[in-house]
């Protein structure tokens, strides 16, 4: 009975203490839009737009996936990406209101216009191989990125999920995240959004895809940065003219091979062009 006088003094020690660390384990965090940012109602960039942040709002953050953060600003919840958004020091951001005002209509992301697809044979059928997935990409630089930086530079991205019908090909449940991250690379090479064209599954022929690089050789200036990013899979087969070799190519969706020999007479005007061209 003699150790149960300090029971209440222990219990008003241990009251102190989690009076002290509860103001510690709700802080808010919050971040610095910094350029015109959207907001989507899923952790992707294929998802709907539910909003649009104008430069310089603050905005609290909620969750994070990835590159991506769930962030809430004026009453709405929704994801933005990481490039996006600057993580605020919580002294700065205790002393920066969050903005009250009613937030803009929201802005629809700019797709660039996809080509007509050109009808092609089918091809007979390809021993399929998966193509090597690129290295992450880093979300902690954004000392990389400058929101007054002049639009300039191409980007052109192809991710095939799910291909043609009917012919046994595996779908590749990880491309859109892919593509994610390929938007990324290009944010983080100075492209802006409206000179980004993304084509998708029954988008990405053989016939698409070179008219469409076909043409980015006559769009893109000298100096220009060029991203070309492929997400689908890959092939490799005996070469019959060179026993000891073989012939890789990229599985378009339509099963047409584009082959690495095919593939590079389609970016030599591009290389010629500009000294910073990067295909994934």
């Amino acid at each position: 009975m003699e150790s149960n006088k300090y029971a209440p003094w222990r219990l008003a020690l241990a009251g102190v203490l989690l009076a002290l660390t509860l103001p510690v384990l709700a802080q808010t965090e919050y971040g610095l839009v910094r350029r015109l940012g959207m907001m989507f109602a899923e952790p992707s960039l294929f998802a709907t737009a539910i909003g649009s942040v104008p430069q310089g709002e603050k905005v609290e953050f909620l969750q994070r996936d990835g590159i991506w953060w769930k962030v809430r600003w004026q009453g709405k919840e929704g994801w933005m990406n990481r490039v996006s958004v600057d993580k605020l020091d919580n002294s700065v951001a205790a002393a920066t209101p969050v903005p009250t005002a009613t937030p803009p209509a929201p802005v629809a992301p700019s797709i660039a216009a996809q080509p007509a697809m050109v009808p092609v044979p089918a091809a007979p059928p390809i021993a399929l191989a998966p193509v090597v997935a690129p290295a992450a990409v880093p979300t902690a630089a954004p000392a990389l990125v400058a929101a007054s930086r002049p639009s300039k530079g191409r980007a052109v991205i192809f991710g095939i999920s799910t291909y043609q019908p009917g012919k046994g090909i595996k779908t590749l449940e990880g491309v859109p995240r892919d593509m994610d991250s390929a938007v990324i690379m290009a944010q983080l090479m100075g492209v802006t959004s409206d000179r980004i064209s993304i084509y998708r599954d029954a988008d990405v022929t053989k016939a698409s895809m070179t008219a469409i690089l076909t043409q980015l050789a006559k769009e893109v200036s000298e100096g220009d940065p060029v991203l070309l990013y492929f997400s689908g899979h890959g092939s490799r087969s005996a070469n019959p003219q060179n026993p000891a070799g073989c012939i890789e190519g990229l599985v378009t969706h339509d099963v047409n091979l584009i082959s690495n020999t095919e593939m590079s007479q389609l970016i030599q005007p591009l290389a010629k062009i500009t000294d910073g061209l990067f295909v994934f």
